[in-house]
């Protein structure tokens, strides 16, 4: 890893993944593993994290589908014993980390049949043009969307 330049946790959440797939003898899965774990530990706090992960989230990603909708981040506050507020600060932040989009559309695909996820491309290939990226999507149609399209 250190010949990616990667030397710590901040350095590995937004490293440059592909970059990493090439230049590692790693396994594609375990990198976007490595660096979903990143995220989480670079923008939660030591007790978010360590409360989040007794609660099985481990993940930037697991986090993001725990605390989805406002009933979800109220179960999850109530099961963690974590603040709702930060809690909901959180998930704003992972939203926004750099290589969320690429593990959340990994996790997505590798949890999907092959004839599923080629059946996704067709459709999305159907679909119109991209909505551009002042628009806010909904979180399922924004894991469908693929490398390139913003």
């Amino acid at each position: 890893m250190r010949q990616e330049d990667i030397e710590n946790v901040q350095n590995l959440a937004t490293a440059d993944v592909p970059a990493l797939v090439i230049g590692t003898p790693f396994p594609v899965h375990q990198i976007v593993d490595w660096v979903d774990q990143a995220i989480l530990l670079t923008y939660a706090s030591q007790e978010q994290f360590d409360r989040l992960e007794e609660a099985g989230l481990r993940c930037a990603s697991d986090v993001l589908t725990a605390a989805g909708g406002n009933r979800r981040l109220n179960q999850l506050a109530s099961a963690t014993g974590l603040n709702k507020d930060a809690l909901r600060m959180l998930y704003l932040a992972l939203q926004s980390a750099l290589n969320i989009k690429m593990v959340s559309r990994f996790r997505w695909q590798t949890s999907m049949d092959a004839a599923k996820v080629e059946e996704a491309a067709a459709i999305q290939l159907l679909q119109p043009s991209p909505v551009p990226a002042a628009t806010a999507l909904p979180r399922e149609q924004e894991e469908i969307m693929f490398e390139g399209e913003e």
